[in-house]
């Protein structure tokens, strides 16, 4: 789904500023910026972090298996990806056996971030039905 914006060059002018404004034009014909929305954006999205991580592991000359069990199964999110991509980044040659345990540490960190989300989520709730009752 592509929305089509107008811009005139008065709302380009308080948008980007005076001399601004005239790069935007160029950039842009007058009148037309397209915005991407939903899953177009992401279609032409060429990397996640996770095939970033997986790249990584591959270059690092572990198995391919183990790459993507790592990547796509344990590390599918861009927190845990984006962190073991700076573990990776950090050590130089770690064995598969340092990797698993951060792998592992990784997601025990996610873990717990999760768990005390909920229980403050919990919290608010209690302190919301002792506030205003049921």
């Amino acid at each position: 789904m592509f929305i089509r914006h107008s811009l005139t060059e008065s709302a380009a002018k308080q948008l980007f500023g005076y001399e601004q404004a005239a790069n935007a034009d160029r950039e842009y014909p007058l009148g037309e910026i397209i915005i991407k929305t939903g899953k177009e954006s992401q279609k032409h999205m060429v990397d996640t972090r996770t095939d970033e991580l997986y790249r990584a592991l591959q270059d690092k000359g572990y198995p391919d298996e183990l790459c993507r069990e790592i990547a796509y199964k344990h590390m599918n999110t861009d927190y845990t990806a984006t962190r073991m991509l700076g573990y990776l980044y950090r050590v130089t040659s770690p064995r598969v056996e340092d990797v698993i345990d951060e792998m592992l540490a990784i997601l025990s960190d996610r873990e717990a971030i999760v768990r005390k989300k909920e229980l403050e989520h919990a919290q608010a709730t209690i302190n919301s039905v002792y506030r205003e009752g049921l």
